[in-house]
C-alpha cells in the first residue's frame, strides 16, 4: 500500500524510460502481492488505462503483463464492475456516443478488459461472463464510422477490433461458458452488430472480417459442448438470428435511413444466415422490407433493399423454402411492382432496374400461381410494357426477359385481346432498339405471345388474336428478317415460324408481299416452303 502512490506517479510520467520503469516495478509488485493487490484496484485500473496502449511498445507490454496479473490474482467480481461501471460511462450520457474522445476512451478500456480475461482462470470468469457479454452486446460499440470524419472513423474502426479481440480472448479462456446460455446469444448479437457496421473509406472490413471469423469461432466452440456435426454457424444463426431480428424490426422502421445501424444489421442478418433460416424469418422482415420500399422513400435506402432482395433471390436455400411461396405476391405487389413505376431522375432509373433484376429471378420460380398472376394482369402488364421503352438498356432486356415468362405462366387463357392488343407493339418497337442484345432478347417474348394466342380470322369468344392484328404483328417481323444483322435475321426467322400455325394463308400473302423488297429472298423462301 505504501508503495502504490509513488508507482502510480511513475506510470503517469512523460518521458518513456519513467513510465517502463514505473509499469516494471508495478508489474513486480503485483507479482509479489497477489491478492492483497485487491483492495487497490482502483487506482491501478486508472493508471495501466493510460499506457495498455502506449505509444511504446515495451509499455504497453508491460501494462498488459500486469493487467494479466491482476486478472488471474485478485478477485473478478471486484475488477470486472469497475471496469464495466467505465465502459457503461464512456461517452457522457448528453453527449455524442461516436464523438472521437469518448470512441477512444471505450477502446481503452476493452483493451484493458482483455487483458484482464487474458490472466483470469475459467472457473473464476465463468459467473461474471453473462453481465459481461450483455453489456458488450449493447449497440454502443458498433458506432458506424463517419467517412467525413478521418478520426472518427479511425477511432470506432479500432474500437470494433479491440471488441471482437476481447470476444475472441472469452472464447477461448472458457468455451463452456461462452456457450451456455445467455451467453452465447449475447456474444452472437454483439459480433453481428459489429459485422453490420458499414466500412469506412479507405479502412476496407477488418473489423467486420474478424467478427465473422470470431463468430465462427464461437460455433465451433459451441459446436464441440454440444457434441455436434458440422455447419454449427448455421444452426448458430438459427438459433439465435429470430430474436435478435425481432428486435431489429420492432423499432421505428418507417424512420429507417440509409445510413441507420438498425437497417444495416437486417440486411447483415438475412445476407450472412442460410436461406432457409432468412426464408423462415419472412413474417418478421418481409414487412419491415415492404415499408423500407415504398416509392416515397429515399431511392439510397430503396436501393440497398432491392440489393438485399436480389441476393435472397439468388439464395438457393431460400428460393426453395416453402415460406417464400406465401410472401411471393407481397414481394411482387408490395416491393417490386411500386418501384418499376416510371419516375424521373437517374436514381429512379436505377431503383427501377434493380426492381426489374429482382423480378426477373422471382417470375421464373413461379411461386405466384397462374390464377394469381392472371388477376395481376391489369395491373402488372401495364408496368412492364412501359418498362420496355425505358432509358437504360439493361432494363428494357430485363423488362423483355420479364415478359417472356409472364406470358408463358399466364397462357392463351389468362391473356385477353386487349392484353395481347397493348403487349405485341411495344415488343415490335424494340427489335428497332439501339442495343442488339435487346432486338436478340424481345424476339423470346414475341415467340412466347405467339404460342400464347387464341387465334380466330374475325371475332370470336374467347380468341386473343384476330387477322388484322395477325397481319400487323407479321409485318412488324417481316421488316426485320431483312436486317443487316444475320443474327437477328435468324431470331425473327424463328419467331415468324411460331405465327406460320396460326394462319398459313395470311402468312404466306404477308411473306409473298415483302420478298421481292427484300435484299436476299432466301430468308423468305425458306419460310415459304
Amino acid at each position: 500500500g505504501a508503495m502504490v502512490p509513488s508507482l502510480l506517479r511513475d506510470v503517469s510520467e512523460w518521458t518513456v524510460k519513467a513510465r517502463l520503469r514505473g509499469v516494471q516495478t508495478l508489474l513486480g509488485a503485483l507479482w509479489a502481492a497477489g491478492p492483497a493487490a485487491t483492495a487497490h484496484l482502483d487506482g491501478l485500473l486508472t493508471a495501466l488505462l493510460k499506457v495498455v496502449d502506449d505509444d511504446d511498445a515495451a509499455v504497453a507490454a508491460a501494462a498488459r503483463q500486469a493487467l494479466c496479473v491482476i486478472g488471474g490474482a485478485c478477485a473478478l467480481d471486484v475488477s470486472m464492475p469497475l471496469l464495466l461501471r467505465q465502459i457503461g460511462a464512456a461517452a457522457d450520457p448528453d453527449g455524442d456516443p461516436a464523438e472521437p474522445t469518448a470512441v477512444k476512451r471505450r477502446g481503452l478500456l476493452l483493451a484493458e478488459l482483455s487483458a484482464l480475461v487474458g490472466g483470469a482462470r475459467p472457473d473464476a470468469l465463468g459467473p461474471l461472463l453473462p453481465p459481461l457479454l450483455a453489456a458488450l452486446a449493447s449497440p454502443s460499440f458498433c458506432v458506424p464510422p463517419s467517412a467525413a470524419d478521418e478520426e472518427r472513423a479511425a477511432a470506432c474502426t479500432a474500437t470494433q477490433l479491440r471488441l471482437v479481440s476481447l470476444l475472441r480472448s472469452l472464447v477461448a479462456a472458457a468455451p463452456a461458458h461462452c456457450t451456455a446460455t445467455p451467453a452465447r446469444h449475447d456474444a452472437y448479437c454483439a459480433l453481428m452488430r459489429i459485422a453490420a457496421v458499414p466500412s469506412s473509406a479507405g479502412r476496407g472490413f477488418a473489423a467486420q472480417q474478424a467478427s465473422l471469423d470470431a463468430l465462427e469461432e464461437l460455433a465451433v466452440a459451441w459446436n464441440s459442448a454440444v457434441g455436434g456435426g458440422g455447419g454449427a454457424s448455421k444452426a448458430l444463426h438459427a438459433e439465435h438470428l429470430p430474436a435478435l431480428l425481432q428486435t431489429v424490426v420492432g423499432g421505428p422502421v418507417a424512420q429507417w435511413k440509409v445510413d441507420t445501424s438498425e437497417w444495416h444489421l437486417l440486411q447483415t442478418l438475412l445476407r450472412q444466415c442460410d436461406g432457409a433460416t432468412a426464408a423462415a424469418q419472412l413474417l418478421h422482415a418481409a414487412p419491415a422490407l415492404a415499408t423500407v420500399l415504398d416509392p416515397k422513400r429515399e431511392p439510397p435506402l430503396r436501393l440497398t433493399a432491392l440489393s438485399l432482395v436480389d441476393h435472397l433471390l439468388s439464395t438457393p436455400g431460400f428460393t426453395a423454402a416453402a415460406e417464400l411461396k406465401e410472401w411471393a405476391p407481397l414481394v411482387l405487389d408490395g416491393m417490386l411492382l411500386p418501384n418499376l413505376v416510371w419516375r424521373a431522375g437517374r436514381a429512379a432509373e436505377h431503383v427501377r432496374l434493380g426492381s426489374m433484376l429482382c423480378l426477373s429471378k422471382l417470375l421464373p420460380l413461379r411461386l405466384v400461381d397462374a390464377s394469381e398472376l392472371g388477376e395481376r394482369a391489369p395491373t402488372v402488364l401495364p408496368v412492364l410494357t412501359n418498362c420496355l421503352d425505358d432509358d437504360a438498356t439493361e432494363t428494357r432486356r430485363l423488362a423483355c426477359v420479364v415478359v417472356r415468362h409472364a406470358v408463358d405462366q399466364l397462357g392463351s387463357a389468362r391473356l385477353n385481346e386487349e392484353a395481347v392488343r397493348a403487349l405485341y407493339p411495344e415488343l415490335l418497337k424494340r427489335l428497332d432498339d439501339a442495343s442488339d442484345g435487346v432486338r436478340l432478347t424481345c424476339c423470346e417474348p414475341l415467340a412466347a405471345l405467339l404460342a400464347a394466342a387464341s387465334y380466330s380470322p374475325t371475332y370470336a369468344a374467347g380468341a386473343n388474336l384476330n387477322k388484322t392484328n395477325l397481319q400487323y404483328f407479321l409485318r412488324g417481323l417481316l421488316v426485320h428478317l431483312d436486317d443487316p444483322a444475320a443474327e437477328i435475321q435468324r431470331a425473327v426467322a424463328a419467331v415468324l415460324r411460331a405465327a406460320l400455325p396460326l394462319d398459313a394463308g395470311v402468312f404466306t400473302d404477308e411473306v409473298k408481299a415483302v420478298r421481292d423488297r427484300h435484299r436476299s429472298p432466301r430468308m423468305c423462301d425458306q419460310l415459304l416452303e
